[in-house]
Parts: structure tokens; sequence; C-alpha cells
């Protein structure tokens, strides 16, 4: 007979990281096995063609899956030829479960779980650790921003930042003045509490802008960018004259833009200044909408504060045609974000 191991049997990993496996296969019988293979369809490098095994033997390997931002569980078989008999089969499954982890830059300077940040800074928290804490991902200091705010961000997944600021003129590295209405691109060469890289531009906003900085960022994998400005934009070639900051605009493309009511936040209670959009992360499998608000918001079903994170499930979108069911999705007072602080950007890595 043929056993085959696969530890562990689960294992909790960040979004895009590394799932780790030991396999284990031992021959349970008296005579030697032949034409010994290992096969795992969801993760190829696990396969192997181990040749022999002697009776009462066993062998031992690692082997790994990068890049898992699902959860999934996993089955490894080991087939065998028996001296005679029809060849020997055996299975094992391991669970992979990736954890949520949330990235916010906050609007004044404070401390939490021992860490002091700054508005030029990003923290991250994964909320499905045993005992979740924030921890610095963005150092803005280190890198020549000790001066800016950042006030909208997205992660690409190569884990380069898309960043904009609240600052009229901001002096940035490599670029020289950089303008609220722009967004620039930050390629990181570390990260965490040493932070390096360098900047460059990707877009400027202000031409359908009426003044003001950009609040929230989502850009899709096929380059459309969701955005919301406090002073809002004026667009008459795309249909529309006005969107306020309590709303969404989408921006099919970068390099041509057109732009298109996407979220309108009056429709569903949000009331121009302080329910204002700072944040913005979209699930693009149901397209629910993940928000922030400039200060304390109520919307059915929904409430909190500048430190939380709620979710528009929409029925509808569009100019005047936004409906959502609301839920809580991030109690930041629960996670110690300070109660004088506000969520200025925000991102999400979840399965």
């Amino acid at each position: 007979a043929i056993e085959i191991q696969k530890t562990p049997d689960t294992q909790t990993i960040v979004s895009g990281g590394t799932a780790t496996f030991t396999i284990v296969v031992t021959n349970t019988g008296d005579a030697e096995l032949s034409n010994v293979t290992v096969a795992d369809a969801d993760a190829p490098d696990c396969d192997r063609d181990l040749g022999t095994l002697a009776a009462g033997a066993a062998t031992d390997y690692d082997c790994s899956l990068a890049n898992v931002t699902a959860d999934f569980t996993n089955t490894a078989t080991v087939t065998a030829d028996a001296p005679a008999g029809p060849p020997l089969q055996d299975a094992d499954s391991a669970t992979v479960d990736v954890s949520q982890r949330v990235f916010v830059s906050l609007d004044t300077p404070g401390s939490v779980d021992g860490v002091a940040f700054g508005p030029e800074d990003i923290l991250v928290r994964d909320i499905d650790a045993p005992v979740p804490q924030w921890s610095m991902y963005f150092d803005g200091s280190d890198v020549g921003l000790s001066q800016a705010n950042v006030d909208a961000l997205h992660r690409l997944s190569d884990d380069s930042l898309l960043l904009s600021f609240d600052w009229l003129e901001l002096s940035v590295p490599g670029l020289g003045i950089v303008k609220e209405s722009e967004i620039i691109r930050f390629v990181p060469t570390s990260l965490g509490d040493d932070t390096a890289g360098t900047f460059e531009r990707v877009f400027d906003i202000a031409p359908f802008m009426l003044n003001g900085s950009l609040d929230a960022l989502y850009v899709t994998p096929d380059g459309q960018t969701a955005v919301s400005s406090p002073r809002g934009f004026s667009f008459i070639a795309s249909g529309f004259t006005f969107v306020g900051g309590e709303d969404l605009v989408l921006v099919d493309n970068l390099a041509s833009p057109n732009l298109f009511p996407l979220f309108d936040g009056s429709d569903v209670g949000l009331v121009r200044p302080l329910e204002d959009i700072s944040g913005l992360w979209v699930d693009l499998t149901n397209v629910d909408l993940f928000l922030t608000t400039q200060s304390a918001f109520n919307v059915p079903g929904a409430g909190g504060d500048g430190r939380d994170i709620f979710v528009c499930t929409p029925a509808s979108l569009g100019q005047n045609n936004t409906t959502c069911t609301f839920s809580l999705f991030f109690d930041g007072s629960d996670s110690g974000l300070p109660f004088a602080s506000s969520i200025d950007a925000l991102f999400i890595d979840r399965n």
C-alpha cells in the first residue's frame, strides 16, 4: 500500500501571498514500489516523479503556489505500481484561506498599536489574523513626502501604489511639483518601516474638476477608474454638468477619457460636506462599493464615523438612479484608530 500526507491541513495567507506545503509519501507495504508519482492539479509545483520507493520507506519534499488570491482546497494524489496487481493510489487534501487586509491613510497624525503615523503614511491590518494589529505599509517620510497628505490610493497587482495628495502643489522627489488633481504611481523597492522607491506621473484630472483634490480612487483591471472629489466634477460632453463630493465618477480611459456618473450619493441619503466620500474600494464580483466618508455617516442599515468602512451593495447605479443595500464592513474604533482621525484613503485585499 502507499500513503500520502499533505500538510498543513489548513493555512491562512494574505491575498497575493504564497501557500507552502510539505508532501510525505510512504510505502506502507512489504514490497518495493515503482513509478511513484505525485500529481496536484491546483499546485503544479507539488507534482513529482519519485521513481522507486522501498518497502517501509518514506520520502518528503516542500512545494508552493504563489500569488494566491482566493480560498481553495486542493488535493495531491500519489500513484505507484506494485510488483503484482493493479496500480496503488492515495490522496490527501489541504485548505488555503486568504485573509483580508485593510490599507488606510488617515487625515491626522497619531499612534495605533505602537505605530506612529502621519497623513503621508499608509497603514495595513490583517483583519482575519488571530490578533489583528496595524503596521506601517508605506512610510511617506522615507521617500520625501513628510509634508504630504495621502487622500486617495490604489494598490496595483505588482505592489506599486497609485496616489493622490490633498496639497495644492507638493514637491515630489523625481517629479517636481505635483498638483492635488494628479494621480502618481509609486514603484517600491521596499515597503514598511524602510520604504524606498521611485515616483512617476500617471494622470491629471484637473480639466474635468471644479478645482480641488481627489478624495477616492479605484482602478479596474481593464483600466477604468472610479474617483471622487470634494468639489465635484463638470463635464458637459459626457452628458452631465455637475457631480458632488458625495458622488463617484467613472473615467473609462485615462489615455482618452470620458466621464460618467457612477454613484449618486444624494440618492441614498449622503449629505455634503460631512458625508462626502473620502475612500473607495470595489469588490468586482458583485460591484459592491466599500466606502468611507469625511465624518459621521448615517444611511439605511449602517451608521458610523470617519474611521469606519461601509458597503453599498447596489441594485442600480448612475446619476439620479443609485439604490443600495448598506452594511457596515469595518469598525475603526474597535481596531483602535484614534477618535480624532478619519480614513482619508482606502484599499482592501480580500478573496
